[in-house]
């Protein structure tokens, strides 16, 4: 899991994993159509297919991207309905990475209800970069997981995260490089707000300039046998920000409290533990002073959502969550593919 500390511009992001309760689309909905219906439920806010990329070096010294949609990918058991070639008799290293042909990527648009006049938007949230790409000029790959284990049969298309790929021209935008930060949307319409977001900028504070709550009795039993050990926090023009962290045993929990800059009132609040697969991440310019590589992150992300915040937790399964500061204390998981 450390892993995740590396350069941001090499890291292997998590890919793709399936929301909690996502709906399926049927072969006469649309994925549009079905963000539509969710909106008239009112719970669109879960349902929001925002993807994860990653960057690997295809060719020795070129920096690919990926996006996988294998989360949304309606792959068939039969075997008239392979999502990839052939690849029995092939090495490992011709397997790895596979550019799929006209005929499979019609079959992955079929599957994905995405079509050639749609784009695929990618926010580089930390550059304050947008890269619109049709989904035309996209090549359809698959890449091997780093955990398929093969049978007796080989691989299978099970294996693979299935999506496009991003080729080095594409991770430029007027000469800026998108490096890692950021997330994918396809569809009709860009969702994502340009330059809404910012870094969190944690500052020490001593504990008795924490904010008083209330804890609910479901905390309080998670919290038992914890203490406080510190406190932080970062001001916005909209809202404070205040962080709380509490050990045992080498175990963390935080609490986070956002109260508004005008009222002075309390408009989020969320307790965040460690379990298994995720732990803490480190905190902006505090544990990483030297070479700080950011993980929180707030403000303004996607149109006509409320503020967003985001980075207090690293995945080694699963996958993370984008949570909106709203008085319905909802959230997105991101959609990561994560093969752990």
């Amino acid at each position: 899991m450390r892993t995740l500390l590396k350069t941001i511009c090499i890291i292997s992001l998590t890919i793709l994993c399936s929301c909690n309760n996502q709906e399926t689309p049927t072969k006469n909905q649309s994925r549009e159509t079905l963000i539509e219906t969710i909106s008239q439920t009112g719970d669109e806010i879960q349902k929001f297919p925002i993807f994860d990329f990653h960057t690997f070096e295809k060719i020795p010294g070129q920096i690919f991207g990926l996006i996988s949609l294998s989360e949304i990918d309606q792959l068939s058991e039969n075997e008239d309905s392979t999502a990839i070639p052939n690849i029995k008799g092939l090495s490992r290293e011709e397997i790895e990475y596979l550019s799929l042909d006209s005929v499979y990527r019609k079959r992955f648009l079929y599957r994905t209800h995405i079509s050639e006049s749609d784009t695929l938007y990618i926010y580089d949230y930390y550059s304050n970069i947008l890269q619109k790409i049709s989904v035309s000029n996209l090549t359809v790959s698959a890449s091997l997981s780093g955990y398929a284990e093969a049978t007796e049969d080989g691989y299978s298309q099970f294996d693979y995260h299935i999506g496009f790929e991003i080729v080095p021209e594409y991770l430029k935008v007027d000469g800026q490089e998108i490096c890692g930060y950021g997330y994918a949307y396809v569809g009709k319409k860009n969702p994502f707000i340009i330059g809404g977001m910012y870094p969190i900028r944690w500052e020490r504070i001593s504990l008795d300039k924490f904010p008083k709550t209330t804890i609910s009795k479901e905390e309080q039993e998670n919290l038992k046998g914890y203490k406080e050990v510190e406190a932080y926090k970062f001001s916005s023009t909209e809202y404070h920000y205040y962080l709380k962290q509490f050990t045992s045993d080498n175990y963390y929990s935080r609490q986070l409290v956002v109260k508004s800059t005008k009222s002075n009132k309390t408009v989020y609040m969320k307790f965040f533990h460690d379990r298994d697969f995720v732990e803490y991440a480190p905190l902006n310019y505090i544990d990483s002073l030297d070479a700080p590589i950011l993980f929180q992150f707030s403000g303004r992300l996607l149109k006509n959502k409320p503020p967003v915040f985001f980075g207090l937790q690293l995945h080694s399964a699963g996958c993370p969550s984008i949570y909106f500061m709203d008085e319905k204390d909802q959230e997105i998981e991101i959609l990561c593919d994560n093969r752990h």
